[in-house]
């Protein structure tokens, strides 16, 4: 009989040395027993049974990463529309909020090819629902610092103040969508690029030129806002080092964004 449990103990068992121990971490003592249990029993299977499953575990792959190319391709078709229907419709708004309006959305759309881009062997790990109590403490802590940091930014420079039905929803789904493409570039790429040692100076140093980008990309004002930016990044990065899973971030980048979108507009 095939069950996930095989089939993750099939994956465990193929990949390499150095790539098992990096995931080792984040794994407690009783997943990887049963991942050292499930893979004796793999072995044991005849042969026929063992491609069956191989088999199996390359439709996983295949299928799960196909549907982020669907997505990817639909999105990129209604982005154009939307972008050809509001020139249309508002042929006078100036360059500037075009850009902020459709902007989010971009990234919202670029997040789908960077799930694309994952190494498959890290998907789960990294989109994982972290078991300690007391990272939701410091999720609550890390939303409401972002909260504040972007009522105190938008209630500076708001230029949605007045949008039209069409227009809310093209920013609503960019407030959702855009931090995982953030979370993805700035909380696991950058950071792995600068990072090749497992060391906390390393680490460190990787997460503070990592949230300068991050900082910059938001083109902040002034320097406070600067300041806003990049500790907002960093605490965003702790959350991500700590639950070891871009999971966090993401639902409290995204769910402070939406809560600032809907305050400021509805």
């Amino acid at each position: 009989m095939i069950t996930n449990k095989k089939m993750a103990a099939l994956l465990w068992g193929i990949l390499p040395n150095q790539v098992r121990s990096k995931i080792e971490i984040s794994l407690t003592e009783k997943e990887k027993l049963i991942l050292q249990r499930e893979l004796k029993r793999y072995l044991e299977l005849s042969k026929q049974e063992q491609i069956e499953l191989q088999k199996k575990l390359y439709q996983f792959f295949c299928i799960s990463y196909k549907k982020f190319s669907v997505i990817l391709v639909t999105l990129s078709i209604v982005f154009i529309v939307l972008l050809i229907t509001h020139i249309i419709l508002y042929p006078k708004v100036s360059p500037f909020f075009l850009f902020s309006l459709f902007w989010p959305f971009f990234l919202g759309i670029l997040s789908f090819y960077l799930l694309n881009t994952l190494p498959k062997h890290e998907f789960g790990i990294l989109f994982r629902i972290p078991k300690k109590k007391n990272l939701y403490i410091l999720a609550i802590f890390v939303f409401y610092l972002l909260l504040f940091s972007l009522f105190y930014i938008n209630q500076k420079y708001n230029v949605f103040t007045k949008l039209s039905f069409l227009e809310k929803l093209i920013l609503s789904f960019g407030v959702l969508l855009a931090p995982l493409s953030e979370e993805i570039l700035f909380r696991y790429y950058i950071p792995k690029i600068i990072c090749k040692k497992d060391t906390i100076f390393c680490i460190f140093s990787s997460q503070i030129l990592s949230n300068l980008g991050f900082a910059i990309l938001h083109i902040p004002k002034d320097f406070f806002e600067f300041l806003l930016y990049f500790f907002s990044g960093m605490f965003l990065s702790i959350l991500r080092i700590e639950a070891k899973s871009l999971l966090f971030p993401f639902i409290v980048h995204s769910m402070a964004n939406f809560w600032i979108f809907v305050f400021f507009n509805f």
